[in-house]
């Protein structure tokens, strides 16, 4: 059971495990005490606009790189499901449109038969 954790001695991976967004937390016995940074400012100063304290340093590239690349996916289906519901109005609209256009012929052709029946019966009449 033991052997099936690693190959061998030398084997220095850990088993595969899925990347998340979220970083997992370092061990707090390995982690140093208070925050990562400072801002290098003195009570009473403007902070400066390039030195935030928001957070640490550490990994803020990434993160927003992440958070970019959520931004990104959220808006392109978004916009899929836009392209999908316009489809399906216009896809309904055509529709009704048919069914429409259906029922207007039937009316003009039950008309053209009573025209037709008209002239027969005015025809008969004319004859006898």
């Amino acid at each position: 059971m033991g052997s099936s954790l690693f190959s061998g001695l030398t084997d220095t991976r850990f088993p595969k495990r899925r990347p998340g967004f979220k970083s997992r937390r370092k061990r707090a016995s390995l982690r140093p005490k208070g925050p990562y940074y400072w801002v290098k400012c003195k009570p009473g100063e403007p902070i400066p606009a390039n030195q935030p304290n928001a957070g640490s340093v550490q990994g803020r590239k990434e993160k927003k790189r992440i958070k970019q690349r959520k931004a990104f996916i959220m808006a392109e289906k978004k916009k899929r499901k836009a392209q999908y519901s316009a489809a399906v109005k216009r896809k309904e609209a055509e529709r009704t449109e048919r069914k429409m256009a259906a029922v207007a012929r039937e009316r003009a052709w039950a008309e053209r038969l009573i025209d037709l029946k008209r002239i027969e019966e005015e025809k008969k009449a004319a004859m006898a």
